[in-house]
Parts: structure tokens; C-alpha cells; sequence
């Protein structure tokens, strides 16, 4: 391996832990055909003409640039987008962070700063870029194809743990993370992204019998360190009933249905339970609908009046299922009771479930 590379690793071990814990979790590939630097969301390549023409400080510039690209999913979140104009703006997300943080490229192969994209996306700096039909000049592209071996979701879960180690090493070195590192991790971490992995935990207690794991507030510290990855669970679980709140709080409330309904029709994607019995409720049962495997999720929304859950939960009681999933934002008088294993998704105030167990999803 080229001995800049190695000196430039072992410099940021000593002043940027953070960012060399990621750098060191994964592969170095040398690679001729490429600019400087780039990454497939997984694996790093440099190219070592390059490498030899700049200072070991200027490839600790070219590591940390392409480990942004990596944490911040940059390969996988491109999607449909046009790959120059899309790296540009992913470039300019991530070098004003670096530039915060007292990195600089090379002359010779200068990143791409612009001010006014401060505090922006990926996706929304590419919009300005594709309206103003900006051309930057720098054609050469950092981000790869995803390897073929490996799925964005899992992905996304190697990524999560590496974080978490990289938080930990840079807080056992006594360094304190940048603001705007902080508030990426914040959200790499967040329960928005960690509750369909709670929910798996729920459903895999729920399938062998075990029901004693709360999750009444998702704490990010060291969590990350232990996910599982994706698989579908569903085929041990005869019947979910997923209670759909539709009191008048959340049914006038279209952003936030939608965000229901994209979840439902996750878990039935995901989960492929035999049945699923779907409620819509207030402060009584305004509607319901069943499911059988392989059904989509077709919604029928009915609500909009205050907001009680004993009449609905006695209605499931009735049903039995093996578990309960309730969205809702909590906003009610009263809760009802029940012995089935239930989860109630909360995307109201962060709050504590009176029984059962909790995700507080924080928008």
C-alpha cells in the first residue's frame, strides 16, 4: 500500500479518530482509472499516480471526502439522478464540512466549495444545479456502483455500526465531534431510520414467545453496535392487527396519514404475516379491513372525531391476535387494556407507553 496513504491513516488516528475509524473499517484499493479518490458505498479506491504527486495532508483530505460519500449513502440515495451533476452536489454537501474541519485538498485536484449550499442536501443542492443547469467543469466521478453482492439495506445497517464504533473511538481519544458531524450522526442514528429494526425486535420476540424487551425510548448510544440485519420474520406470525388512529388529530392531518400508510404497506412487504387485520379508530371502531398474504395494502380511511382507545382495543381483544402495532400520536383520554404483545408506534410527543412497548418516532 502506497506509504502516504498509510502515514495519512495514521495521522488522522491521532487528530481525527472519527474519521479514521471509518477509513480503517474498510478495504484500499488501488485503482489507475480512476481521478484521486472514490467509493461504491463500500469499498475505497485511490489511485496511486495520484497519491504520489500530493502531500500525506492532502490525502487525509481525499480519505475523509470519500468516507462523507460513504456515511452519508451518497451511492445508494443517487437513485435515478444523473451521476456528474449528482456528485457534484453530493461534493459540495461534504467539502464545507471538511473545510470546517481544517482539511484541504490539493491544488492539483481542488473539491468544489460553494457557500450558498451551506446546511443543504444532496438531493436539493442537485435540484438547483439541474434548474440553473450549473457546470462546474469537474467531470470525474467518486461514486461507483454499489457491488452487486451486497443490498442498500445492508448497506445502510454496516454503515449504522460503523458510526457508532467511530463515536465511541473518538470519544474514548477525548475528541469532541464537529456540530455538523454530530447532527449527521444524529440522523444516521435517529429513530426515524432505527424503528423498522425495532419493530423486527418486537416481532421476533413476539414469534418465540418472548415479550420482556421496552423500547419506550430508543436510546442511540450503543445500540448501533448490535443490529440485526433485514430478513422477513413474518412466516411464525399467523395475525398481526395493526390499529390505525384516525381520531381527528391525525385524520385532517395528510402528511402525516401518508406516513402511516407507507408503513403499513412496509411491514406487509417486509413482514408477510399469514393475516393482517387493519382498524381505523377514534374513540370507537370507525372502520376495519383483513388482509390475507400477498394482499396490498389498499387503505380505507374513515375518523376524524375525538379520541379513546378502550372500545378499540376491547374490539381486538375480541380478535386475538398474536400482536398489536398501533399508529398514533398518543394524543388520547384513555388507553384501554390488554394482555396481547403490543407496539405502539408514536410519532406525537416523545412520551412513555402506559403498557406494552414504545418507538417514539421523531420527525
Amino acid at each position: 500500500m502506497n506509504n502516504k496513504l498509510q502515514r495519512a491513516k495514521a495521522n488522522l488516528i491521532i487528530s481525527h479518530p472519527f474519521y479514521a475509524s471509518l477509513a480503517l473499517n474498510a478495504k484500499w484499493i488501488p485503482a489507475e482509472d480512476i481521478y484521486s479518490s472514490a467509493t461504491d458505498g463500500v469499498n475505497f479506491y485511490y489511485n496511486p499516480k495520484v497519491y504520489e504527486q500530493i502531500t500525506y495532508r492532502e490525502i487525509m483530505a481525499e480519505i475523509v471526502h470519500e468516507v462523507l460519500h460513504k456515511v452519508m449513502a451518497h451511492v445508494s440515495r443517487r437513485g435515478e439522478r444523473k451521476l456528474d451533476i449528482y456528485n457534484e452536489a453530493a461534493d459540495y454537501a461534504i467539502n464545507l464540512i471538511m473545510e470546517d474541519a481544517g482539511f484541504k485538498f490539493s491544488p492539483k485536484f481542488p473539491g468544489l466549495i460553494n457557500e450558498d449550499y451551506r446546511g443543504m442536501t444532496s438531493e436539493e443542492i442537485y435540484e438547483i444545479l439541474i434548474k440553473e443547469n450549473q457546470d462546474s467543469g469537474v467531470k470525474p466521478a467518486h461514486l461507483l456502483p454499489l457491488p452487486d453482492e451486497i443490498s442498500p439495506e445492508e448497506v445502510e445497517q454496516m454503515v449504522k455500526i460503523e458510526l457508532a464504533t467511530a463515536v465511541s473511538a473518538s470519544k474514548l481519544a477525548g475528541k469532541e465531534l464537529p456540530y455538523d458531524i454530530k447532527q449527521m450522526v444524529k440522523q444516521a442514528l435517529s429513530p426515524k431510520l432505527e424503528w423498522k429494526i425495532l419493530l423486527q425486535k418486537f416481532l421476533n420476540n413476539v414469534s418465540s414467545g418472548q415479550d420482556d424487551t421496552s423500547y419506550r425510548r430508543f436510546s442511540r448510544r450503543g445500540y448501533a453496535l448490535d443490529i440485526p440485519l433485514p430478513q422477513n420474520i413474518g412466516y411464525s406470525i399467523a395475525h398481526i392487527c395493526i390499529a390505525f388512529d384516525t381520531s381527528g388529530s391525525i385524520f385532517h392531518e395528510k402528511e402525516l396519514t401518508d406516513k402511516f400508510i407507507a408503513e403499513i404497506k412496509s411491514i406487509f412487504s417486509k413482514i408477510l404475516p399469514t393475516l393482517v387485520t387493519v382498524i381505523y379508530c377514534d374513540t370507537q371502531i370507525c372502520g376495519h379491513d383483513t388482509f390475507t398474504e400477498g394482499q396490498e395494502f389498499l387503505p380505507n380511511l374513515v375518523g376524524g372525531g375525538g379520541t379513546h382507545f378502550d372500545a378499540p382495543i376491547r374490539y381486538i381483544n375480541g380478535l386475538n391476535p398474536n400482536c398489536i402495532i398501533f399508529f398514533t400520536d398518543m394524543e388520547t383520554n384513555g388507553f384501554g387494556q390488554t394482555t396481547i404483545p403490543i407496539l405502539w408506534v408514536n410519532y406525537g410527543r416523545e412520551t412513555k407507553a402506559p403498557y406494552g412497548q414504545i418507538i417514539n418516532i421523531k420527525e
